[in-house]
């Protein structure tokens, strides 16, 4: 029904969240509509993902990222196992993988950039006094467009690759 609904919004992309990864019907009814589709993968082991894969497979849909995610709200930075990111890189050669992100602060957002996350999905706010358990770990504005400057830094640190003596060397 939800997927009903957001077709008949017209929305451009599907998110299925981790909860949702086991629900095989759902990524079916998803996958079919042929839009991109982000996976969320907390909670779930890499043969679950493998599973989900597969039915977005059968629909003929390659619009797929996938998201490394602890859901835990707010998460401990050890909780997050970013090196899953590379793992999952490694099994599905093809798809993208990023970080859905709910630690406090921007570090583990950034340290996910540097090994390799293709996308960041990290909650914002205007207050984080509201009530509701994304506040506390959601980033106001001013934090985001500083966390978007601290990942081109990064990404532009990472150079080539190419073991040679730089320009202003």
């Amino acid at each position: 029904e939800s997927a009903d609904e957001l077709a008949e919004l017209g929305v451009d992309c599907y998110k299925i969240a981790s909860f949702d990864l086991v629900n095989l019907p759902l990524i079916r009814k998803v996958a079919s509509t042929q839009k991109p589709i982000i996976i969320s993968t907390g909670m779930s082991y890499l043969s679950e993902v493998q599973d989900a894969l597969m039915e977005v497979a059968k629909c003929g849909n390659p619009n797929v990222i996938l998201m490394q995610c602890t859901s835990s709200y707010p998460c401990p930075p050890e909780s997050m196992n970013i090196k899953a990111i590379d793992t999952m890189k490694a099994a599905f050669k093809q798809l993208p993988v990023g970080l859905s992100d709910h630690v406090v602060g921007d570090m583990v957002s950034i340290a996910a950039v540097a090994r390799g996350a293709n996308i960041v999905e990290k909650h914002f706010t205007m207050d984080k006094e509201m009530e509701g358990p994304d506040h506390i770990l959601s980033m106001l504005p001013e934090e985001m467009k500083k966390m978007k400057t601290s990942f081109s830094i990064v990404e532009k640190a990472l150079g080539d690759g190419i073991k040679q003596p730089a320009a202003n060397e």
